[in-house]
């Protein structure tokens, strides 16, 4: 018996080959606007110039160990791909928490080598000062989804490989999400102010998350991760805005910048 609700008709198939077409078409323009993104950000900057200097040599958001990092990082992704496919909790988790780290790492020499030129990048090519901000936020979303991904992964393998309590699993989970954004929300607005001033895709990542979760699980969850992942939520959404509000407030006519020209030089 077919459970296929497009099977039966006369357009099924034609629909089924219009989905399939659209589904090609997806992973084309997903692999391209991807490749884009990233490699072909760092190919550009091969051949732009600024006053017959290459743009690369400026400096900015992608320094040369920030592409020889996520070498490895996609190789890891890779490696990732088949120990969940072999069902591999330990390897998969293990894989993860690589996977964060050479985010991390990443997303640390592209903040860094971008503070370090950002006002001079800004003086020069504000087309690559902005390109820089955006590539810093694209790898603060991919490092945050992971993250995530890697918390979810360690929480199943505590909970299917150690056999612990799946609810206390889930309010240490959150708790570590929870306090892990207050303490960096915390740092990246005093200790990191320069190095993390491009950063705010993470509270983006942290509120489409939680929220779907919340949405997915609020009827099967008991009250204590429940209420905890309300908490979350709110707690969210005020370090959200709350962060749109000081980078707003610090970066009126690009001041933070200009008044740390020589800080990191």
């Amino acid at each position: 018996m077919h459970t296929d609700i497009l099977y039966g008709g006369a357009w099924g198939t034609r629909i089924r080959v219009v989905l399939t077409v659209l589904l090609v078409a997806t992973v084309i323009y997903t692999v391209v606007l991807n490749a884009l993104a990233g490699p072909g950000f760092s190919i550009a900057l091969l051949f732009l110039k600024v006053c017959e200097v290459k743009v690369w040599k400026l400096g900015g958001a992608v320094p040369s160990s920030l592409i020889l990092v996520l070498i490895i990082n996609l190789n890891l992704n890779v490696g990732w791909l088949f120990a969940w496919d072999n069902i591999s909790v330990t390897a998969s988790a293990i894989i993860l928490v690589l996977i964060v780290i050479t985010n991390g790492t990443a997303l640390s020499l592209s903040a860094c080598s971008f503070a370090k030129d950002a006002a001079s990048l800004y003086t020069k090519s504000k087309f690559n000062f902005w390109c820089g901000i955006l590539v810093i936020n694209g790898l603060l979303l991919y490092s945050t989804w992971t993250t995530f991904a890697s918390t979810i992964n360690q929480s199943i393998f505590y909970k299917y490989e150690l056999k612990l309590d799946g609810n206390s699993v889930c309010l240490c989970a959150l708790s570590f999400l929870v306090v892990g954004f207050v303490v960096w929300f915390v740092l990246e607005n005093t200790v990191f102010t320069l190095v993390a001033n491009p950063f705010l895709t993470h509270y983006i990542v942290l509120l489409w998350a939680i929220v779907g979760i919340y949405m997915e699980q609020k009827d099967i969850v008991s009250t204590e991760v429940s209420a905890l992942i309300t908490t979350t939520i709110v707690v969210a959404a005020v370090l959200f805005l709350t962060r749109i509000f000081l980078l707003i407030y610090r970066n009126r006519e690009n001041g933070i910048y200009k008044n740390t020209v020589l800080l990191l030089k």
